[in-house]
């Protein structure tokens, strides 16, 4: 079985992201981009391994999704780098992939091959992978808005297009859930916890994208703002199931 060869994928891969740091503080960041993407390349790899194996898309378990976050944070920060030059995108995505597959490593789950009937739609990869990039991009927004606090770089441009990504990304995300909360439950929208965390979370950022551009003289509030709804997004995605009611939500699956 692939996951059985997980220990010793998670060592190089938090191996390169070790490199990856050390070359940043070093002051060589093409270098460093150089292993931010061998470690993407391990994780794309193991994936698709576990894929085959499986038999099923790997994004049934909270492991499994943590490692597809991981996964994203590591290409959005060598997109963004790209974009902007700008060393704290790769700190970003070194230390969140190496936190995210560290925390898989350490919380031991079931590795069952079935799927559950609710889970065989065509909109269950759409869903959860744009979900996915959608919170990689809306930490590193977080992240943009907070460094942005300390020292306004381009009138905050690159923190606003950060941000209309995080709400594409949001907007799609709640749009595959709804057609697949029809197809496998036979309505659109319940308003699950889950449901409803997920939509404040997209709320919140899509306000914060209209304040800005409706007010940008009053960007500091909307850049706070963004700080704060980061806490939001981690009460949407690893909360939701330790709150009233929580334990009742239709995603219990992901546990």
């Amino acid at each position: 079985m692939i996951w059985d060869l997980f220990p010793a994928m998670a060592s190089v891969h938090l191996a390169a992201n070790a490199a990856a740091l050390g070359l940043v503080a070093a002051r060589r960041p093409k270098a460093a981009t150089v292993f931010v993407a061998t470690a993407a390349g391990i994780l794309v790899a193991f994936l698709a391994g576990i894929w085959l194996d499986m038999g099923r898309p790997p994004l049934r378990t909270y492991g499994e999704t943590r490692l597809w976050y991981a996964l994203g944070v590591a290409g959005l920060s060598l997109l963004l780098h790209g974009r902007t030059r700008q060393t704290w995108t790769l700190v970003y995505g070194t230390s969140m992939a190496a936190l995210f597959v560290g925390i898989t490593w350490a919380i031991p789950e079931s590795r069952s091959r079935e799927l559950m009937p609710a889970l065989r739609s065509p909109w269950f990869v759409p869903h959860v992978t744009v979900y996915l990039l959608a919170y990689a991009a809306a930490t590193a927004t977080s992240i943009a808005a907070f460094l942005d606090l300390r020292r306004p770089v381009s009138g905050g441009r690159n923190l606003d297009a950060l941000l209309a990504a995080t709400v594409v990304l949001l907007s799609c995300g709640l749009l595959f859930g709804a057609l697949w909360a029809k197809e496998a439950w036979g309505s659109y929208w319940t308003w699950d916890p889950k449901e409803t965390w997920a939509f404040l979370t997209w709320a919140g950022y899509t306000g914060v994208l209209h304040w800005r551009r409706a007010r940008p003289a009053q960007a500091t509030a909307g850049a706070w703002s963004l700080v704060a709804l980061w806490g939001v997004l981690l009460l949407a995605w690893f909360a939701v199931g330790y709150l009233p009611g929580g334990a009742n939500s239709v995603h219990v699956y992901a546990n």
